[in-house]
């Protein structure tokens, strides 16, 4: 996923929402460096949800959310 600054483009998709969620692997600590850094706040994981995809896997998903 690519976060882009704001343009006059999606601005106005924007100006109807009052958060932005997404998701993430917990291995994969460069995005989660890189959300907190544009102000995203880790608010929860599922430790179940790849294993129905990767059996035996010990990767988490991370949910993070920015509040407008």
């Amino acid at each position: 996923m690519i976060i882009r600054r704001l343009t006059a483009d999606n601005q106005s998709d924007l100006n109807r929402c009052d958060n932005s969620f997404l998701e993430t692997q917990n291995i994969n600590v460069a995005a989660c460096r890189l959300y907190a850094s544009c102000g995203f706040v880790l608010a929860g994981f599922d430790g179940c949800l790849y294993r129905g995809v990767m059996p035996g896997t010990r990767e988490n998903a991370l949910f993070w959310y920015l509040v407008f």
